[in-house]
Order: C-alpha cells, then structure tokens, then sequence
C-alpha cells in the first residue's frame, strides 16, 4: 500500500489544525463542521512520490495517488543474485560463490571446480585424504605426504581426474628402505614396492627355536638371514637348550656342549653371565665370571635384552604387545607380510592386534586419543571422522622426517598447514636421521631425541673391530650391525669376538 505524498499530507494537515499561510482559517459554518474532512487531490505523480525505489513508482491517477509495481531484478542468469538496491536506486546483479569460499564456479567464468564444496577452489593445500578428495582443483596433485623422508610419496595418497588415477608411489611411506626401484633385501617387507616380498634374497637355513642362532640341521627353512629363530648353521643337536650346539665350548657339566658326541671332552673355562629371570639367557653387561663349572643363577649366553623379564629373550616368541619380546631390537610382530604390529613407529600398536589402538597403521598422526583435526580422517580412530575438531598447534618440520619442533616455528589450525607436522619432539631438525622412534645408532648422539645418547649400545661402541652386544650386533665404525655379519661362531685368533660374548679370543692362548 503506497503512502500519499508529502505535499497533500502537508496541505491535510493544515486543513486539520485550521492553520493556513495567512494565519487561522475563518470559522466554518454549521453544515461545514459535519462534513467528512476529503483528503487533498494530487495534480502530478510526483505529488505521490514516497521517496522509496524498490517499491515502484507512484502516480497520479484520476486526481488521486496510486501505488507502483516493485521492479523485477531477475536478470534470467543463473550465475547472478539479483536485488533491488535502495543504495544505488537500482537492480543490481553479484556472482554467485554458492559455498562462500571466495571463488566463483567454473560454469559461471570463475575457477572454482565445484562451487557446492567450500574445501575445494585453486589455491586451496591438497591434503593426502582417504577419499582422495581433490582439495585444489587439480587432479594431478595429491597430497605429497611423505613420513618417511624418502623422497616418494605414499602411494595411499591418490586424485582422479579426467585422465585416471593419479597416485603416488611409496608402497610403504613409513620405512625408508622401501620405495620403488629400491634393492630387495631379506628382511620381511617389499622394498621394491613391486607387490612380492623378499624376492630372490631369501637364504637356505635351519629353525632355531631355541634362539642360540644355531639351527636344527633336521629342520631346513628358506628366510631373511638375522631373523629371530633362524640360522645358517645347522649344528644345533639339540634346539630346545640354547647351551648346546656345534660352536658351544665343552664345560665341565658332563653335557655333550658342543654336540660331537663326546662328555667334557678339551673343557675349558668360559663366561657366565648373570640370568636374574632365570629365562636361560643372561645379561651381556652385567659382567661376566670364569668359569668351567656351571655357576647357579648365570647362563653360557650373555644375549638376553630385558634380564628383568623372564618372558623377554632371543627365544621367546613375538607377541603382538608393542614390546621387543624376542631381543632382535624391535617390536615387530608380524601380522601378515611387511605388516608389523607398530609400523609406524608412533609408539600405538596396530588395531588388529588385541588392545590395539592404531587404526591407520601407515600414518603416524591417527591413533586413539590424538586430536580429531579439520582433515576429513578419522585421527581419534572412535569411528566417527572430524567431529568436535578445534585448532590444534602444527610445528615446522624443516628436515621433512615428519616431526617438527618448537624451536623451528609452529602455527595453530584446525586444517593441515604445509611444511609442519602434529608432532613434535625432533632434537635436530636439521638431520632427518635423527628424531623419535627411530633405532639409537652407536655415534654419541640422541638418535632417537630421548635425551639418552647410545642407551643399550655399551661396551666398546665407537671402536672399529667392536664389541658384540646382546649376542647380536657389533659397533662397526660406529654403526651397529649384526655381530661379524653373522653372529657367534667359534672363537678364534683375530682379534675379534666371534662368539659373540664381549671378549675378543677368550678362552684361546693366541700368539
């Protein structure tokens, strides 16, 4: 309903208050009084302009005012909202961004791929996402998320265009050792990320269950060289006493040791170390005492790696627990090949396993308890993904070994931010060898930044003939690798600890 205009509603008024240009109106007679008061007539249209656009234009009909059309802004575009501005007394037509993420869509002259996703426009940091949600617009990229530092990106992280699938190519973007046209080694995972495991390195040997690294020459196996409860050697006469076998020197416990067939024969002192779990394995730094008789509470075999834990020894069988239960140095439970039961290092055992709380065992920022983040994962593994997110501190992560540091920067966001990672930690973000979970290296620094340097590498790292330690591994240049390259074997005159006890030839009258 249009409203009268302003100058017949001035001219009502004053007819209303009797007050005119000249003074009061002159008294009006009886018959006046009872009239009905008419409001004035308009002689224009603009006598009835009500000073607002967007409600049309009034005008002057048969001497009264009447109400205008409002205008139609629809200009016929689907790719504009059209109103009516009061401001510019006009129609007016904006593109539309119909997910409010600043770009326009492509049908509409913009950039933007898909204007009903407000996380996808160019520009936009592509993220490595289950979904293989294309973040950028950009099919050829994926997410170059690389954990291990290898420089090939996880082949998880994958795009689909036009063209196909784009991916990248680390089968296995947690081990270093592996990625593709890597050599193939012996040691339970594809390397060469050609879907076959340990392919032509496996190496003929023997079952040894009772962790002596001799093997039942009655039992053949073909296996990785190294791995718990195999040798090369087959001499072991009998497997369930890790005392007993080719290499063992005769004590005098009338025990056919050394598996000839002949009791005591050429007995001779040898070390004895401390067994405090009476698991029948010893610890190699506890210190060892001479001796041909069997001493009670010591064992012949100083290679035990928890001697406070009679369930923890070479011979103990893998358990899935997140610990080293066999004292080869790692918890690696295998549930199916290349799968291990914490293979990414993040210190949560893998979800298959019982209690386990890793339910993305190749991403070491998904686990149970961490953070839910604004990344479309599922990074608490409760089965529900992005939900209560909240902004979460990322720390520059300058070395790419995918942990950051504080020192190095860090940011706040509840999305991904290039160049830093969730977590945090690394000591030297200048050297990706060095940061959490990774295997302390015998060269006097925090390898694995738990301010412990060269914790469980004693005795004679750093030396170049080195010392064995735990019966397995020997300080080579200041490396660890496996003790002579293949473990004890019968002593010797060369200067070198053979048989893996920490003394170089003991027991021998060496020139």
């Amino acid at each position: 309903m249009h409203q009268p205009s302003s100058n017949w509603i001035a001219v009502l008024l004053t007819a209303l208050l009797g007050v005119g240009c000249d003074g009061p109106a002159p008294e009006p007679d009886a018959g006046a009084r009872d009239a009905t008061i008419q409001p004035p007539e308009c002689a224009r249209d603009v006598d009835c302009d009500d000073g607002v656009f967007c409600n049309g234009a009034e005008a002057c009909e048969a001497r009264e005012c009447r109400g205008g059309e409002a205008p139609s802004c629809d200009d016929g575009d689907v790719c504009t909202a059209d109103a009516c501005s009061e401001e510019e007394a006009a129609c007016v037509s904006t593109a539309i961004d119909a997910d409010g993420d600043g770009h326009i869509a492509i049908a509409c002259a913009g950039d933007d791929c898909d204007d009903e996703d407000a996380l996808r426009f160019p520009g936009n940091l592509e993220i490595c996402d289950a979904e293989g949600h294309d973040e950028d617009c950009d099919p050829s990229t994926f997410g170059e998320q690389d954990f291990d530092g290898d420089g090939a990106y996880d082949a998880r992280c994958c795009n689909t265009g036009p063209s196909g699938e784009t991916c990248g190519t680390d089968c296995d973007d947690v081990r270093p050792s592996v990625v593709p046209g890597a050599s193939e080694a012996c040691d339970g995972v594809d390397n060469d990320c050609d879907s076959s495991v340990d392919e032509g390195v496996a190496v003929a040997g023997y079952v040894d269950d009772d962790g002596d690294l001799h093997g039942d020459p009655d039992r053949p196996i073909s296996a990785c060289a190294g791995l718990p409860r195999f040798s090369s050697l087959g001499d072991d006469c009998d497997d369930a006493n890790p005392a007993r076998h080719g290499a063992q020197a005769e004590v005098c416990d009338d025990v056919d040791n050394d598996c000839d067939g002949t009791v005591d024969e050429d007995t001779r002192e040898v070390s004895w170390y401390a067994d405090a779990d009476g698991d029948g394995f010893g610890d190699p730094a506890a210190g060892a005492i001479r001796s041909c008789t069997p001493i009670a509470g010591r064992s012949l075999l100083g290679t035990d790696c928890d001697d406070r834990a009679g369930a923890i020894h070479p011979a103990a069988a893998e358990r899935c627990d997140g610990i080293d239960n066999d004292c080869n140095g790692l918890p690696d439970y295998r549930l199916a090949p290349g799968d291990l039961e914490d293979d990414d290092g993040d210190g949560f055992i893998d979800a298959a396993c019982e209690g386990g709380m890793d339910c993305d065992d190749r991403n070491p920022e998904i686990a149970g308890g961490f953070p839910e983040i604004c990344d479309g994962r599922d990074n608490d593994c409760d089965g529900t993904v992005d939900e209560d997110t909240s902004p979460v501190v990322w720390f520059a992560d300058l070395d790419g070994d995918g942990y950051g540091s504080s020192a190095s920067g860090a940011v706040v966001s509840c999305t991904a931010v290039a160049g830093h990672s969730l977590r945090g930690g690394d000591c030297d973000d200048r050297d990706a060898a060095r940061r959490p979970f990774v295997t302390e290296r015998c060269d006097g620094l925090d390898d694995d930044c738990d301010t412990a340097i060269d914790e469980g590498l004693s005795r004679g790292c750093g030396s170049d003939v080195g010392v064995c330690a735990a019966g397995r591994q020997a300080c080579v240049s200041g490396i660890w690798s496996a003790c002579n390259g293949v473990g004890p074997s019968t002593e010797s005159c060369n200067g070198l600890d053979d048989d893996c006890d920490g003394t170089p030839d003991d027991g021998l009258s060496c020139p």
